[in-house]
This record gives C-alpha cells, sequence and structure tokens, in this order.
C-alpha cells in the first residue's frame, strides 16, 4: 500500500476508459462524457493527468519533513495513524468521483502520496532490531517493499479489465485499509526503535496496550535498550553531532543533489509513461505495455536488497581487511552511489533508444538503488536522532525538484512531443550524478578502491 501512487500509469489508463479529464477535449457536449465514457485523450486531459501524478509526487517529499519531526517527536502509532486516516480518505474520494468531479482525483492522490511517505519513515526504524552487518540489507528491502506497493494499481486496472466497476474495486481497497489500522496499534512499537536494541526486554505493539502493561513492565529491566559494541560503531557521527552539525556537511548535500536528479528522470518517466509509449508503440500494444510494467514493478522488493548486499558486503570484506569502521562506511557509501549513477546513466540511454522492455528494467533497478541507497547513507552516517528530520529534508528537497517534471511534460507537448531533447538532458543529468561518489572518494583522503 505503501508506494501506490507511483503504480500510476495502470491508474491513469483505467481512469482514461472512464473519461476522466476528457470534458477538456470536447467542451461543446456538456454532458462531459457521462454517458458514452469515450475514451478521448487530448494534450490538455493529459497534462491534467500528468498534473494529478506530479501534485501527489510533490506532497509525498514536502511532507516528509513534517512526517520526519512528527516520528522523532510522538513515536510510531501517532505518524501511522496519521497516515492509514489519509489512505482510507483518498480511496473513498476515488470512490465517490465520476468524471464530471474529475477534481476529487487531485486530493485523493495527494492523500494517497502523503500516506505513502509516513509509512515508509515509520517501517525504517525496524532495521534497528538487526545488527549493523545487516542493516542496510533491511533497508533497501523495505524500500524495495515500497516500491512494489505499485502493483496495487495494477491489480485494480486487471480487476477493470475483468469488468469490474472502478467505483466498486476502491470501496473495496477502503475496507482493506482497516488492516494497516490493525498492523499499527498490534506490531508496531508506540514510540521507536533504537539503534541497536537488544529484542530480548523490548516491548512494542500489542504489549503496549493498557490490558497488558503491568504482564510486560518495561521497568523491570533498566537496561533495555543495550548495544553491542558493533553496533553502537556502526554510526560514524558522534553523539553530540546537532542538526545544524549534520546540515553543515558538503555530503548531506551533494546526497540530496544525487538523489534529487536521479528522482527527477525517475518521475518524468513515470509521469509521461503513456505519452511516451503511445508515441511509438501501437494503441493496442499500449495496454499489454502498462501491464508488464506493472509487474516489473512488482519486482522491486526484489532489485531493492542488491543493494543492501552490496553495502553489507563491502562492509564485511572490510572487516575482513581490519580496515576502520569509517573506511568500511565510506567505502560502501561509495559502491551505493557509484552503482546507482551508472543505472541512472543506463536508464535514460534505454529511454532515449526506446527500448520499452530494458527501459522498464532499468527503472526498476534504479529506483531499488537510489532509494534504498538515500536511506542507507542517512541511517550509516548521521545520528540516529536526527533520521527523521533529515529524511524528510532530503526527500522534500527531491520532491521539488521532481515537481520540474510537470513544467518538462508541457513543454515537450508543445515543441518536443517526442522527448527527443528532454531525455538526452537527462542523460547528461545522469552523467552529473557522479559528483556524490566523487566526493565520497575525496572524504578524508581515504583510498576507497
Amino acid at each position: 500500500m505503501i508506494g501506490i501512487i507511483f503504480g500510476w500509469p495502470s491508474l491513469q489508463y483505467v481512469l482514461q476508459r472512464e473519461g476522466y479529464f476528457s470534458y477538456l477535449c470536447d467542451e461543446t457536449t456538456g454532458n462531459h462524457t457521462l454517458q458514452n465514457r469515450t475514451e478521448k485523450v487530448c494534450e490538455e486531459s493529459e497534462e491534467s493527468f500528468n498534473l494529478v501524478f506530479t501534485l501527489s509526487l510533490f506532497s509525498l517529499c514536502i511532507f516528509a519533513v513534517f512526517e520526519g519531526h512528527l516520528l522523532d517527536r510522538f513515536g510510531t502509532w501517532i505518524v501511522r495513524s496519521f497516515g492509514t486516516f489519509l489512505l482510507t480518505l483518498g480511496c473513498i474520494l476515488i470512490a465517490v468521483s465520476t468524471p464530471a468531479t474529475s477534481w476529487l482525483l487531485y486530493p485523493a492522490m495527494i492523500f494517497m502520496g502523503i500516506s505513502g511517505s509516513t509509512f515508509l519513515i515509520s517501517n525504517m526504524q525496524v532495521a534497528n532490531l538487526a545488527g549493523s552487518q545487516t542493516r542496510g540489507l533491511i533497508i533497501t528491502f523495505l524500500n524495495g517493499i515500497f516500491d512494489s506497493g505499485a502493483v496495487v494499481f495494477l491489480i485494480i486496472k486487471s480487476a477493470y479489465d475483468f469488468g469490474y466497476d472502478l467505483k466498486h474495486v476502491f470501496h473495496v481497497y477502503a475496507w482493506c485499509t482497516l488492516f494497516t489500522w490493525l498492523r499499527t496499534f498490534a506490531l508496531m512499537p508506540s514510540q521507536r526503535i533504537p539503534f541497536s536494541v537488544t529484542t530480548k526486554n523490548f516491548f512494542y505493539g500489542w504489549k503496549e496496550w493498557v490490558c497488558f502493561k503491568k504482564r510486560y513492565d518495561k521497568t523491570e529491566d533498566p537496561d533495555i535498550f543495550t548495544t553491542d559494541d558493533e553496533s553502537a560503531a556502526a554510526n560514524i557521527q558522534e553523539v553530540g553531532t546537532t542538526f545544524g552539525d549534520c546540515l553543515r556537511k558538503v555530503l548531506f548535500w551533494s546526497n540530496a543533489f544525487h538523489l534529487s536528479t536521479t528522482s527527477l528522470r525517475i518521475n518524468f518517466y513515470f509521469g509521461s509513461f503513456i505519452t511516451w509509449i503511445d508515441s511509438f508503440e501501437s494503441p493496442s500494444n499500449s495496454s499489454h505495455l502498462t501491464n508488464v510494467f506493472g509487474i516489473m514493478l512488482l519486482c522491486g522488493f526484489i532489485a531493492a536488497p542488491l543493494n543492501g548486499l552490496l553495502v553489507d558486503g563491502v562492509i564485511k570484506f572490510s572487516k575482513i581487511k581490519s580496515l576502520p569502521t569509517r573506511v568500511g562506511l565510506l567505502r560502501a557509501a561509495f559502491a551505493s552511489m557509484l552503482m546507482t549513477s551508472v543505472l541512472a546513466i543506463l536508464l535514460s540511454v534505454s529511454v532515449i533508444t526506446q527500448s520499452s522492455y530494458a527501459s522498464f528494467a532499468f527503472l526498476v533497478i534504479t529506483r531499488a538503488f537510489v532509494y534504498g541507497g538515500n536511506t542507507t547513507f542517512l541511517a550509516m552516517h548521521f545520528p540516529e536522532q536526527h533520521f527523521g528530520k533529515l529524511y524528510g529534508l532530503t526527500t522534500a528537497i527531491a520532491g521539488t525538484a521532481s515537481s520540474l517534471q510537470y513544467a518538462l511534460f508541457q513543454l515537450a507537448s508543445s515543441v518536443d512531443p517526442t522527448f527527443y531533447f528532454i531525455n538526452y538532458s537527462f542523460l547528461v543529468v545522469a552523467c552529473l550524478t557522479l559528483v556524490h561518489p566523487l566526493l565520497l572518494s575525496l572524504q578524508e583522503g581515504i583510498k576507497l578502491c
């Protein structure tokens, strides 16, 4: 559920068939195509769909700052309750909407986008239950689950293709969000999971309910949050590092640039997918490719751990070589960020050459590396007490940059309908992302390769 907005191409396909925003293509009918539900698609309609996706994505990223602060200040139950409420509300708004009220898609998708980031931020702390050598793998796996949430809209599209009414499908989906409420209060901690806590005396979820508090009293053992030496050394920042100190580090901003530019490339692909496919594929093949794309997005949870395995593998190798912990972490970050930049370049090349299946594969792998790599980098190189705020700020910066994709789409619609020049520009920008791993390699003169 958490990454559902990235399945937007599948939902857009359905909404176009239902006639949403079709009144923009024929303003003389007056009935907004409610009776025939045409498949009319025009430039104005495509721009409206793209704007819906852009605003939902922008909201996901911008609200991450607020959600990160909410998590650090009030804990998991509060932030997940906020996200679940918005997800349920978003489903209801789409369920009651009609082509005549297409504007309801704006608040509905914005609410769904915001809810996704709340779940992702709160889920990241689960990795704190693991040791330092597997923490990166778990973080990237959780990001992969976020990516695979796109399959929800593919399932909705498949149900629609089988003849089920879109409204009924979203009513069912709204009821399914009750599971998220149950999971929040039954399986998640009320506050946060410290890094790295021993699970022996750490009680969470249903054990924190009032009726179980006496039985699972945390005060029985004053040393609940004990950590081993290896885990304590996993974070290379000093305990007294403030949030302001983190913002003054060059690597924080080079990481933000790396994330922002790669996210813009990825999100422009999502926002313009249907238009891009239709520019060189037959209409009969468009639905098939949309389904294939949705299925490949499901593989995000498979691709994401590749980044974690790379990070954890470099750290283990560094320990075998008896290198300092700081050197091992820098080498791991360098390898992860370098691979992400290379994948972004390959994605841009495949889009330029109009290689549909290759672009699907590189998009899935690039997304798995860029978002998982960003989370791992922040978790390992900055104090854990500032993780929520740093993650939220970095995501907000990337979201602001990604909002440019709507302006780029409008520009392409008028002067570059085949995306020729824009795609070549993205290739150049992808090459510029190599700056971040370069700075990592120069950090304190440490040789990384």
